[in-house]
């Protein structure tokens, strides 16, 4: 292969893989914000939940102070029932008895509806408790390893940059340039595969011996359409029993 193409599809690997670093460091603080919105969710979750359970909590309480109103206001008549003297006085101390009795039956439903409701709910705190325990390990352990990805990636790229300088320092300076010219026009796309007689970078068809030059590596080729430099690299051998990929 022609040393100068050799030496421009390098610089294209370094610029790839350090494309690749930069992008997936750039996505990683909105993944870690993602991982807070989850926690938060689940913190919600319980909250709300303990909200309802404390809610029922107060109502169950203000009933059973309502029915112990009206079990004194029951006991009262029956005192009183006692002391009347005429059949409509009766008459009507009993109708209260049986408002203030219905009235008690009503409320001992509800509180016992709210009992069973604070159960429930009691069970759903639990288990959102041990939903969010599990989400905020899941997090934490996530987190860490995203920390960890950045790292190496940082790391990485640190190594990518030196070696790209290293790189471009055994380059020509026409090399360099050219290289520089069809990344800034083409979004850091400059040496790509010609591959089934197409320009894999803008997929226009090569004129036949365009492609047969290209296929011997021997000089250096740029695409009619896109400039971008060309290369041939045959198709890995398909194993054995199987196909080309």
């Amino acid at each position: 292969m022609l040393a100068d193409l050799e030496q421009l599809i390098k610089l294209q690997q370094i610029e790839d893989e350090a494309a690749v670093a930069r992008a997936r460091i750039e996505e990683l603080p909105a993944m870690v914000e993602t991982l807070g919105a989850r926690l938060e969710a689940s913190e919600g979750e319980l909250a709300l939940t303990q909200q309802k359970l404390d809610d029922s909590r107060s109502a169950r309480r203000e009933l059973e102070k309502n029915l112990a109103a009206v079990q004194t206001r029951l006991d009262r008549f029956r005192e009183q029932l006692m002391l009347v003297k005429t059949n409509k006085e009766y008459q009507a101390m009993q109708g209260e008895m049986s408002a203030a009795e219905g009235e008690i039956r009503r409320l001992e439903d509800e509180i016992l509806e709210r009992m069973i409701e604070g159960d429930d709910l009691t069970a759903e705190v639990a288990t959102a408790s041990a939903a969010l325990a599990a989400e905020k390990k899941a997090v934490a352990e996530e987190r860490a390893a995203l920390e960890r990805e950045q790292d190496t990636l940082e790391r990485r790229l640190g190594q990518i940059v030196d070696e790209r300088a290293r790189h471009v320092g055994t380059l020509a300076q026409e090399m360099l340039s050219l290289f520089e010219t069809v990344a800034e026009r083409r979004n850091g796309s400059v040496a790509v595969r010609a591959r089934d007689g197409r320009c894999s970078g803008c997929q226009v068809r090569l004129r036949p011996q365009l492609f047969n030059d290209v296929r011997t590596n021997s000089h250096l080729i740029q695409c009619e359409s896109c400039q971008r430099v060309l290369y041939f690299e045959p198709e890995a051998a398909a194993p054995e029993g199987g196909t080309a990929a």
